[in-house]
């Protein structure tokens, strides 16, 4: 239990100041309000109803200790103009608390600040807050309703639940989505952990925060793709939700409760929190089973590897035969279907005159023409986000950029690029431009494969172009305007019997049903996490496993692939220079990921990540000082071997086992399918190789194995169950 005596006496006393609640009945607002079950503990402070305490009942831990200020609840920010102002559930007393017992056992609180004067206004604004704990669960559902009736304020933003005293600094592990990889683990985090959903840098509306198994799971469900920010502030003890209403700043927006929040306590850590968030999210519009989709191009499902690359391969330069030969090559020296990232195909300079892509280079369509031909899957890079000002006929663009409130652009800053401006992805004039740029690209030039840039990274802008038709700033509008254009995309690379394949950046869920493969293209880091692997897995392909193989060591270079593989990615994304003869160490493992991969589709593809193996034996350690990001490197120790549990759609299990160093490592596990929803009397194990199934033993209850694999090796083992009797 967490927390000085004092603190606790404080409750003590004040909890007999407790109303007495009995079903359907009124609470005094001038008494503290407790709502708990057998898993948790609510606190609301007397008068303005802020959190106090956030009790996990198995453990006695108290998540949430306010030290300085009135504690919160909400926040709302009004905005006029180039004004904002605010106010806090401590702005005025709530006026009316009630509880209720539903019929399943549910309690359902109601929080009320009715008419609050506010800038001089009788009436401006009411607040309304709904708390449902059910009975066998300690996260709660929170919603809350902002009634806006000011005739001069507009509503800019609502932050619900805000809480302060809360997460406490060095203390939380936080697990968070993020950009182009699986997840992060925060571990003791002290900082500032904030970001936009939805985006490529939080794709996934949810995060967890726990203190070893003591652990507060925080999510929206949002069916919609609204705008929001998360942020869990570490370094001050605040955590919060930012929602963004529809026709932000203008006179009377309200906040209508578009959707409720998940707050509360359970026991575990990041893997428990995906869980339970892919109950939620595989039901949601963008999530279908990649074995139900009839449509997915079949050169996707068997890719084994990528290629990342230029208009010149490996220095072959000539005919366009010729300037193929490196990749061919690839091809048969991996043995695996391999795809082409293709960039510097067009004649501008990379982030320049977007979304002016054409002509291409001389010999394109003869060099598309034979790798298509061969087998290959060739993706050339478009921008799907950006137009440039420095293009002839920006002034047709302009009118369709997004506008900030003040009426600028949303620019681009990176050194090399044009004058790149954000476009607004309502716009019908945006919409045809790109799918326009990839119906050319596979009707004309026979492109099985296009790469829609940004499309998934970036995040929702808020957009106040008055003349666009649609809300201004907050709302639906900007995911379904994307989704309209990666439908539209996706109906030209489908059309008159083209199977092309359509990717974007990064990851984003509310447009996993719309692209074929979603790119993550971070270099490795040992604060990654499967935690998007985990909700998704069987229902999108993640792709890319980038690694600088001119400077890392091997281990690094094998730690990047042999994680993306035991988590499901499809490897690769780096140029031809891999297969040079100082590399051949590197390429092997490389190679032996995509013929794992070919041989386990069943698993990696259309089967479920049910989480990392953990080892019951010491595993050794490797420590590098590559890990991380471009120059924001730092040292890093892993362990020498990871793996990860899958299950199939035909109830098989699959070890998935990857070791990163050039010496034999012990490994031992043990496998209870039970546990995953595999009742049986017996199993039989096999082993998984490229050349074919290897049968070890047939066994009774938990698999038990102790492994010790080869150097530089990845292992797979099969548990089938044999038997449906008890």
């Amino acid at each position: 239990m967490r927390g000085h005596f004092g603190f606790f006496a404080a409750l003590l006393i004040e909890s007999l100041m407790v109303a007495t609640i009995r079903a359907g009945t009124a609470v005094d607002p001038n008494k503290a309000l407790i709502l708990e079950n057998d898993f948790v503990e609510l606190k609301f402070h007397p008068v303005g109803m802020g959190l106090v305490a956030m009790i996990d009942k198995k453990t006695g831990y108290n998540h949430i200790r306010v030290k300085k200020g009135d504690p919160l609840l909400w926040e709302i920010v009004f905005g006029k103009g180039l004004q904002r102002e605010s106010i806090t559930n401590n702005y005025c007393p709530c006026s009316f608390v009630s509880i209720e017992k539903l019929s399943n056992g549910t309690q359902h609180v109601v929080l009320e600040w009715n008419k609050m004067r506010w800038w001089k206004e009788k009436n401006a604004v009411s607040v309304r807050v709904t708390v449902d704990l059910p009975r066998d669960c300690g996260v709660a559902t929170w919603r809350i309703f902002v009634q806006n009736n000011s005739d001069y304020w507009g509503l800019w933003s609502v932050m619900f639940p805000e809480v302060n005293g809360f997460p406490e600094s060095s203390v939380y592990n936080i697990a968070r989505p993020a950009f182009a990889t699986g997840g992060l683990l925060l571990k003791k985090c002290k900082d500032n952990v904030l970001g936009r959903y939805p985006s490529g840098d939080w794709p996934m509306q949810f995060m967890s925060l726990n203190d070893s198994t003591n652990a507060v799971y925080l999510a929206t469900m949002d069916p919609d793709g609204r705008a929001k920010d998360f942020m869990a502030d570490a370094s001050k003890g605040e955590l919060e939700i930012v929602h963004y209403p529809e026709n932000m700043g203008i006179v009377g927006s309200d906040w209508p409760d578009c959707y409720p929040v998940a707050f509360g306590v359970y026991q575990g850590g990041w893997l428990e929190a995906a869980l339970r968030y892919r109950e939620w999210a595989i039901h949601q519009k963008w999530a279908k089973l990649l074995s139900d989709r009839y449509d997915f191009p079949l050169i996707m499902r068997d890719l084994g590897l990528w290629v990342r690359d230029f208009w010149i391969w490996d220095s072959a330069e000539g005919l366009p035969h010729q300037m193929d030969l490196p990749l061919v090559s690839a091809g048969k020296e991996m043995g695996v279907p391999m795809g082409i990232h293709w960039y510097f195909w067009n004649q501008n300079e990379f982030d320049n005159l977007y979304p002016e892509f054409f002509p291409p280079r001389r010999g394109f369509a003869e060099r598309v023409k034979e790798l298509v031909g061969k087998g290959f899957l060739v993706m050339p890079y478009i921008n799907g986000r950006s137009a440039d000002m420095n293009i002839l006929d920006w002034k047709e663009y302009a009118s369709h950029a997004i506008y900030d409130q003040a009426g600028g652009f949303i620019m681009d800053t990176t050194n090399l690029s044009g004058r790149l401006v954000e476009m607004c992805p309502s716009q019908e004039f945006w919409q045809s431009k790109i799918t326009a740029l990839a119906d050319s690209l596979v009707s004309y030039y026979g492109c099985n494969g296009v790469y829609v840039d940004q499309v998934s990274a970036m995040r929702d802008e808020l957009c106040f172009n008055p003349h666009h038709g649609h809300p201004l700033g907050g709302g639906r509008w900007w995911t379904d305007g994307n989704r309209k254009m990666m439908r539209m995309i996706r109906y030209v690379a489908r059309l008159d019997g083209y199977h092309a394949a359509i990717t974007s950046e990064g990851a984003d869920e509310i447009f996993l049903d719309l692209v074929d493969g979603n790119l993550f293209w971070l270099g490795p880091t040992d604060r990654e996490i499967p935690l998007i692997n985990v909700v998704y897995s069987g229902y999108a392909i993640f792709f890319g496993s980038p690694c600088d193989y001119e400077k890392c060591s091997e281990q690094l270079f094998n730690f990047a692939q042999g994680q993306a593989f035991i988590y499901g990615r499809q490897n690769g994304w780096m140029d031809l220079g891999l297969l040079k003869p100082e590399y051949a160490a590197k390429a092997a493992y490389l190679r032996l990921c995509g013929q794992y991969r070919a041989v386990t589709k069943k698993f990696l593809l259309y089967g479920r990540l049910l989480g990392p193996v953990i080892p019951m034996n010491e595993v050794c350690t490797f420590t590098d000082g590559g890990f991380g990001r471009w120059r924001r490197k730092h040292t890093g120790t892993v362990p020498a071997v990871e793996a990860a549990v899958w299950k199939s759609e035909d109830d098989h299990l699959g070890v998935f086992m990857a070791n990163f160093v050039n010496k034999e490592v012990p490994f031992s596990f043990s496998i209870d399918p039970e546990r995953y929803g595999v009742k049986c009397a017996k199993y039989e194990l096999a082993e998984i190789t490229p050349q074919g199934k290897i049968p070890i033993r047939i066994v009774s209850g938990a698999a038990k194995l102790d492994e010790t694999l080869r150097p530089s090796a990845l292992k797979v083992i099969e548990i089938t169950p044999v038997s449906n009797q008890r």
